[in-house]
């Protein structure tokens, strides 16, 4: 099939297509989440916490349309997590040392972390849905 649904979500559906297996477009019912998340990659994409998120590539001018670098889900690469990051209640905040035990940087510690929004992105544990989980960091840095 040339264009395949990845996922969707409260706020977007992700979209593969079979001539840019490389990356997935991520459509906004609203763009705010996708803004979101393009910046916060833009603000940290040349910081050691870029290795724990899935790449943005390029959004549209009006931010409805983000193109992100495709990761392979956990289960596809046999990645099991840990009992308490599944057994967890939605919206917990992780401790910094459940955040270090995934391998991902403590700066994303007190944010949205659930195993729906992990997978693999050159052989590592990323984030790739990120955009809800920073809002609150970005705004707070916006804001000073």
């Amino acid at each position: 099939m040339e264009i395949e649904e990845i996922g969707s979500g409260f706020s977007r559906q992700v979209i593969a297509w079979a001539s840019a297996p490389d990356v997935v477009f991520k459509f906004a019912r609203w763009p705010n989440f996708n803004l979101s998340e393009y910046c916060f990659w833009q603000s940290r994409k040349d910081t050691e916490v870029a290795a724990h998120l899935a790449p943005c590539v390029d959004i549209t001018a009006d931010g409805y349309v983000l193109t992100m670098k495709r990761t392979t889900p956990l289960k596809a690469a046999g990645i099991t997590l840990p009992d308490w990051l599944l057994l967890a209640e939605p919206h917990s905040r992780l401790s910094r040392q459940q955040v270090e035990e995934l391998g991902l940087h403590y700066e994303l510690m007190p944010y949205d972390i659930k195993p729906e929004n992990l997978s693999i992105f050159n052989g590592r544990i990323v984030l790739h849905d990120y955009a809800s989980s920073t809002a609150p960091l970005l705004f707070h840095e916006l804001s000073r």
